[in-house]
């Protein structure tokens, strides 16, 4: 009897022992103490625990990469609201606390380096002070925080994502160290160093109106996304592209002044900005993006400053409101037009029904009235828009829109075609009036057009 309640103790001594070796070699070790919120793990080369609601992470060199809720802290049964990351660790993995919506806030660690893409996205997190020695942040590293509402960059920082702050809606100003080397900040908005790329504007910036500075000649896509207060913006002449995305969500945004050069608008640029109602767009232009006015419901009236013509050679991707809203083209604003024009005709003043104008350095004039003042007869095709004009064996012929204007068998390329302004049929001076065989003078004293009659 004795020798078998031996053998027994043996064996379940030595089983005991066996789980006990079998632990240690997964490196794995728990400890709840008093309580069921607590606990401590290792996992590779590091350490971490969770004690009522912290998180804390221990150990040296880089944090592993996870996939997205792949991070084992992430279980559902490990509830922290704050995580600290102890000194040597040098990187904090991509996704370590992705979608962590609980968590808000963080302590880093001056040996870190990097942090990962999506390492911190959707977390609830306030306010951001970089560590001295950060050297990198990656893509949409903190994307999506709700309530991240100040960001301080330090000197060492050189790689930064353009994503990294993206869908950040409280966010209302990124500070940088006076001596980084890459990275500056003005008002509380994000550029490179020289001010010639235009990274971040805080989603809740106060301000109503923003000029872009005249240095910035591109935009990092999204720039602007999701601004509650801005309702105008200014891209100065020195820009050429509007960056996918760049305004996207902007819903207070009301008025754009495009820039006279501006050749691409990307796509989803304006997406949903309902305040909008109306665009005039720059003859420049050569690509709109796939719903680059997307979701804008409210835009009632669209201006170009080209010809028909040229509208036709945009590329234009997926954009309901440019198919469904008829294109107003040659539009210019008041401000780009002159009036108060006099025209002699051998030394008579010629009464319009409205009033000659000044448009591109050219001017024009209503249609049927100055070809009926040099006695031309006037046919009007509304099918084709074609106005055909004859006068002692001269025929005239030429197209709203087209620069191309005939006489008789011959072709002539007109500056500035005929266009169609406030609902009239203008028709430029000088080619007309040269075309009818008349000489013509101007004095921009008294903006008075002389023509003669030969």
């Amino acid at each position: 009897m004795k020798k078998l309640f031996f053998v027994f103790t043996v064996i379940f001594c030595m089983t005991l022992c066996i789980f006990s070796c079998r632990a240690e070699n997964i490196a794995l070790s728990v400890d709840r103490g008093n309580s069921m919120d607590s606990s401590t793990y290792t996992e590779k080369t590091l350490t971490w625990s969770v004690d009522h609601g912290v998180l804390t992470i221990s150990g040296t060199g880089d944090m592993p990469s996870y996939t997205d809720k792949a991070a084992p802290w992430n279980n559902s049964a490990h509830r922290f609201e704050k995580v600290v990351i102890s000194e040597g660790i040098t990187s904090v993995g991509d996704y370590a606390f992705h979608l962590r919506s609980s968590v808000y806030q963080v302590s880093l660690p001056t040996t870190l380096q990097r942090i990962g893409k999506y390492a911190f996205a959707g977390c609830s997190i306030m306010e951001l002070s970089f560590p001295y020695g950060l050297q990198s942040i990656g893509e949409s590293a903190y994307a999506n925080c709700p309530f991240l509402t100040l960001v301080s960059i330090p000197s060492t920082l050189t790689s930064l994502s353009d994503s990294a702050f993206s869908g950040c809606g409280s966010l209302s100003a990124i500070y940088v160290d006076l001596a980084n080397p890459v990275f500056t900040g003005h008002d509380g908005v994000l550029y490179n160093k020289d001010m010639t790329r235009l990274l971040k504007y805080p989603a809740s910036r106060q301000a109503s109106e923003f000029t872009v500075p005249a240095t910035v000649t591109t935009l990092a896509p999204y720039t602007f996304a999701n601004s509650k207060t801005l309702q105008s913006i200014i891209l100065h002449d020195g820009m050429t592209e509007v960056a996918p995305g760049s305004f996207a969500w902007c819903e207070a945004l009301s008025s754009v002044d495009f820039p006279d050069h501006l050749a691409s608008i990307g796509d989803y640029a304006f997406y949903y900005c309902t305040a909008l109602t109306e665009l005039t767009l720059p003859q420049s232009l050569t690509k709109i993006g796939h719903y680059a006015f997307g979701g804008c419901d409210n835009v009632t009236a669209i201006f170009y400053h080209g010809t028909s013509a040229q509208w036709d050679m945009i590329s234009v991707g997926h954009n309901y409101i440019l198919t469904v809203i008829p294109i107003q083209h040659n539009y210019r604003a008041a401000s780009e037009i002159t009036y108060d024009i006099t025209v002699l005709l051998n030394g008579e003043k010629l009464v319009f029904d409205t009033e000659p104008l000044i448009k591109d350095n050219r001017t024009l004039v209503p249609m049927r009235a100055i070809f009926e003042a040099f006695g031309a007869a006037v046919l009007w095709e509304p099918t084709t828009k074609t106005v055909t004009a004859s006068r002692q064996g001269t025929k005239i012929t030429l197209q709203i829109d087209s620069p191309m204007l005939k006489i008789n068998d011959a072709v002539l390329v007109l500056d500035v075609p005929a266009q169609i302004i406030e609902n009239r049929t203008y028709v430029p001076l000088r080619a007309i009036s040269e075309c009818l065989s008349c000489t013509i003078d101007w004095d921009g004293e008294t903006k008075t057009v002389m023509i003669k009659d030969n």
